[in-house]
């Protein structure tokens, strides 16, 4: 969990370095794609994190499940 964490917030810290030192000599073709590594990495994270509290929530029996079958053809 503890890599799944790090690889986006190092890119994030990465994509943000660059931004910082070479903002003015990079191209806002490069600026752009810079940022959006940074919104696609943020997005990821607080993506994993709902999933990290819906299955909290569901371990301390704040949201339960209701399972019941279905069609899964028609579905």
């Amino acid at each position: 969990m503890t890599h799944e964490f790090r690889t986006p917030l190092s890119r994030i810290l990465s994509a943000a370095e660059l931004i910082e030192r070479y903002g003015e000599r990079i191209t806002s073709e490069k600026r752009r794609t810079y940022v959006d590594q940074i919104r696609a990495s943020i997005t990821f994270i607080a993506d994993m994190l709902q999933e990290v509290l819906l299955v909290g929530n569901y371990e301390n029996g704040i949201t339960t499940i209701d399972a019941r079958p279905f069609d899964l053809e028609q579905f």
